[in-house]
């Protein structure tokens, strides 16, 4: 499918995506400035852990108030908290330094409380008969901007300016690019009411998840258990790595995922078991040999490699639980697999950290057990809706 043949809101959504994606390296420059301002591993992991209790009690009644509100402005509030997040960063000097640090990643973590409503957004305008070919330019243009954008910023923060103070000043940088993604949400999304009108027992209505769902879950909780602060820590400790090392990791890993964009053509919806059993596979044999900290060339290779066999996965097994669930339960179906994962991340950065602090490599190995974990599922039963 051609770029030129998506209509114009799935187009305007996935270049907000391709935008916005240099942002994402806040995720690497937080942890990062935390360890090079003297926290340990298992210090950050129980950081993460209490801002993570503070915010999962919201997510399920989040996603049912935005069932039937305009979901565009539960996108134009992420971007509103993550200017917000931003400011905290870059203030966080002197003696409040680590409160001002908490409070952002605080205000981050409820941001992620409306992530659901990305996936709802989705379900809503992208057309379900070409869905895959249309996931595959929501991952490909993205990644691509990953791919041109964190070797820069990795060279920058590393080789250019490599204080603590040029990372706080990033952040103030990055607070205003903010705004503009609010104006273009505004200005240019379709809005999108999911559901009009809510009366009797609907309002109070459980929504049952499909087992497309309980092996999305499964497998997402094996990365919830690899956050990106144990992979920072893994290349600092056994690699003596820095921020432009982690880039080039995280760039052949974007690579990886427009390759897979590709290869994904080779196999249509009707091959989409077989399709995904070859990611999983693929992705189990990356993570066993990275877990024993092979070369660091090797580790680039391996890390490729994982993101080709993810990235199938994640177009495959999206667009089976999409063919799964209902458009009008796509909030809430969203909201509460958001919601058990949540409940997973509440321990998983504790354990994550300690399991780090034993061994940098353990936790790649804790993750390799919650995805093996989804294949009998996948074995046991795998339709369209």
């Amino acid at each position: 499918m051609r770029w030129k043949e998506l209509n114009s809101s799935t187009k305007r959504y996935i270049l907000y995506h391709t935008l916005s994606c240099p942002l994402l390296f806040s995720w690497y420059m937080v942890p990062y400035y935390l360890f090079k301002t003297g926290y340990d591993v298992f210090e950050i992991g129980v950081l993460y852990t209490i801002v993570n209790i503070s915010s999962l009690p919201l997510t399920y009644l989040l996603g049912r108030y935005f069932s039937y509100r305009d979901v565009r402005k539960g996108l134009a509030l992420i971007d509103f908290l993550g200017f917000i997040s931003f400011i905290l960063y870059f203030l966080a000097r002197g003696d409040y330094a680590p409160l001002l640090i908490f409070s952002a990643m605080l205000v981050e973590e409820i941001s992620s409380i409306f992530y659901p409503l990305y996936s709802a957004y989705e379900k809503a305008i992208y057309p379900s008969e070409k869905l895959k070919e249309i996931m595959e330019w929501h991952l490909r243009l993205p990644e691509i901007a990953v791919v041109l954008s964190y070797p820069f910023l990795g060279y920058f923060y590393t080789f250019i300016c490599n204080e603590t103070e040029c990372i706080l000043n990033g952040f103030l940088v990055f607070a205003f690019i903010e705004i503009f993604f609010i104006i273009f949400i505004l200005k240019f999304f379709e809005p999108i009411i999911l559901k009009q009108k809510i009366s009797g027992d609907e309002s109070f209505r459980l929504v049952k998840l499909p087992l497309s769902a309980i092996a999305y879950i499964l497998y997402i909780s094996g990365w919830i258990f690899i956050p990106s602060f144990t992979w920072i820590n893994f290349i600092l400790e056994k690699y003596k790595g820095n921020l432009f090392y982690i880039a080039i990791v995280e760039s052949s890993i974007s690579l990886a995922s427009v390759t897979a964009t590709y290869i994904s053509k080779i196999f249509p919806e009707k091959k989409s078991f077989e399709a995904m059993i070859i990611s999983i596979v693929l992705v189990i044999i990356s993570l066993t040999l990275i877990s024993i900290s092979p070369s660091f060339l090797i580790l680039v290779l391996l890390s490729y490699a994982l993101r080709v066999g993810d990235a199938l996965w994640f177009i495959y097994s999206k667009t089976w639980l999409y063919h799964s669930i209902e458009k009008r339960d796509a909030t809430e179906v969203m909201a509460t697999i958001s919601s058990i994962n949540r409940g997973i991340e509440l321990v998983s950065p504790l354990f994550a950290g300690l399991l780090s602090q034993i061994n940098p490599s353990l936790p790649f190995l804790t993750g390799l057990i919650f995805i093996l974990s989804s294949i009998p599922l996948i074995l046991k039963q795998f339709k369209w809706k």
